[in-house]
């Protein structure tokens, strides 16, 4: 009954590294950064035929989901028939897979192993019971649908109406309602007649059914975090909270739609009818904070008018009527004149303006630090740096100087201290001060990034690890390859993958149709078309 929308983001983090050492300035020698090193050969074939290996759970697996909090999801396909189970991180099968089905899903936002509060719900020919960590059924198979425990107790399902059990399988809100939630702070959201209301751990109604829908949020103001989820009746938006078993109006459903919370604030908007009944293009916007009380509000028209975006480091981008863009303070006061055909947030201190289709930075008093004469400018202050595009060239900027600090390049990554470039399609690498570490001389850099202290790269139409000067950390390489987790990386060797550590030692030998690290000692491989776990 969950209305959640999703915005995926990844970002990556890198640690400092020390500069590569030159010692040819001593000697007056100009040097470019060096090829990859001359490492002492091994036969490592031969080292791969005399590691010993024990399969912790033998392969039998048709799919193995990716962990959630420490629990692995399995499958067994025979036809039409999909068995599922689960197994820990740890290598411990907690069940055969042996359900018709089971609570564990991965999704965009979220995820679920399926336990919660120590129980996971699975069905068994036909019916849900639930099962403990040790995969022993703890409640018997007898409703027709179940979910996880929360406050200690779980919705089920019998002849299609839902009330809940606790953890001893005893009914103690008797099925009656036609669809509810998992309890949060003593409450729970239940419908009854195509109406929604909310309900105590007792049963009874702490607000009768009234309402069309319940919506539990989206992004950060989900109700498990702050305690407040949206009430919809005739197509209008308010606003509750839950509060230690009780439930507080903050806001009558009265707004057309109201946004996320962000930084302690959310913004609303009230479409207005005209006299024949039907909306019109002008609206009321503004921004209501936690307590439901409205902080400020403005008359627009359609996208034109004033607006006032999220507050951001003290500052919000601001629109006059005239569309052009400023910033004003958290008291809604202009405080950066409006002269900017458009503007982003402030981040660090910085905000990206533009004056056409060119970017420039300012300061929170307005100071122009870079002129709008780029395409893009991504400031990465925290690093000391911008990344800045002018034409099809990028280089990068101080974010102390503001002054350029490296030469121009194709393409630059973002990352911490070391950026991998892109220059005539082969790839380097530099620092954040823009000294160049290891000239682009490889075909291809996986991730297009430097990871903590290497960066796998492809050269010869081979995967070798390098570190921020181009030099190979370990003699080897690789048909295909993926990133260290936990010190281990899976990699691939004439069509068969292992697994090496950071020094390049095998510690799973190429034997497989798949390999990934599942966790610190855990290595989930293919063979046959069937998958099990080695625990190292």
């Amino acid at each position: 009954m969950k209305k959640i929308r999703t915005i995926s983001i990844m970002m990556v983090m890198l640690l400092y590294i020390p500069a590569c050492q030159d010692t040819s300035k001593d000697q007056g020698i100009s040097l470019t950064p060096s090829k990859t090193a001359v490492v002492e050969k091994i036969d490592k074939v031969q080292l791969n035929e005399k590691i010993n290996y024990n399969f912790t759970i033998d392969p039998q697996y048709d799919q193995c989901d990716m962990p959630v909090d420490g629990i692995i999801g399995t499958k067994k396909i025979d036809g039409d028939n999909v068995g599922h189970g689960f197994i820990d991180t740890h290598g411990r099968v907690i069940t055969d897979a042996m359900y018709d089905e089971t609570r564990y899903y991965i999704g965009a936002s979220s995820a679920s192993s399926g336990f919660s509060q120590g129980l996971a719900p699975v069905k068994k020919n036909g019916k849900w019971g639930y099962i403990d960590m040790q995969g022993v059924t703890v409640i018997d198979f007898k409703f027709d649908d179940a979910f996880g425990f929360s406050d200690d107790l779980a919705r089920v399902v019998v002849s299609g109406k839902s009330g809940y059990i606790n953890k001893a399988g005893e009914i103690v809100i008797t099925p009656q309602y036609d669809d509810c939630s998992e309890f949060h702070n003593g409450v729970a959201a239940a419908m009854l007649n195509n109406k929604y209301g909310f309900i105590g751990k007792n049963g009874e109604w702490i607000i009768k059914p009234a309402y069309d829908a319940i919506d539990f949020g989206r992004y950060d103001s989900s109700w498990e975090k702050i305690n407040i989820l949206q009430i919809i009746k005739d197509d209008l938006v308010g606003m509750i909270k839950v509060e230690s078993g009780s439930v507080r109006i903050l806001a009558q459903p009265k707004y057309t739609n109201l946004f996320p919370f962000y930084d302690e604030e959310a913004k609303f908007v009230i479409l207005h009818k005209g006299k024949d009944g039907q909306f019109g293009p002008n609206m009321t916007e503004g921004y209501v904070n936690k307590k439901g009380r409205e902080i400020f509000s403005w008359e627009s028209r359609d996208e034109e008018g004033e607006m006032y975006e999220y507050l951001s480091e003290g500052m919000r981008p601001y629109r006059n009527v005239k569309k052009i863009w400023g910033f004003a303070d958290k008291n809604f006061k202009v405080a950066i004149p409006c002269k900017y055909d458009r503007v982003e947030q402030f981040n660090h201190g910085f905000a990206v303006c533009y004056k056409g289709d060119k970017a420039g930075l300012i300061d929170k008093h307005g100071k122009v630090l870079l002129q709008p004469v780029y395409e893009t400018i991504v400031p990465i202050p925290e690093e000391g740096y911008a990344i800045v595009q002018k034409g099809t060239r990028m280089q990068l900027i101080s974010t102390n100087s503001f002054k350029p600090v490296s030469r121009e390049y194709d393409g630059i990554g973002r990352g911490g201290k070391v950026l991998a470039v892109i220059e005539k399609g082969k790839v380097g690498f530099i620092g954040n001060d823009g000294r160049e570490l290891a000239a682009p001389q490889y075909d291809e850099c996986e991730s297009f990034a430097f990871w903590e202290d290497y960066a796998w790269v492809k050269e010869n139409g081979k995967w070798i690890c390098v570190d921020q000067c181009g030099k190979q950390k370990f003699y080897d390489e690789f048909d295909g390859v993926t990133l260290f987790e936990e010190g281990l990386a899976a990699v691939k060797k004439e069509s068969k993958w292992g697994v090496i550590d950071k020094n390049g030692n095998v510690v799973v030998p190429y034997n497989f149709e798949e390999a990934a690290v599942v966790a610190k000692d855990l290595i989930k491989v293919k063979s046959d078309g069937k998958y099990g776990f080695i625990k190292l």
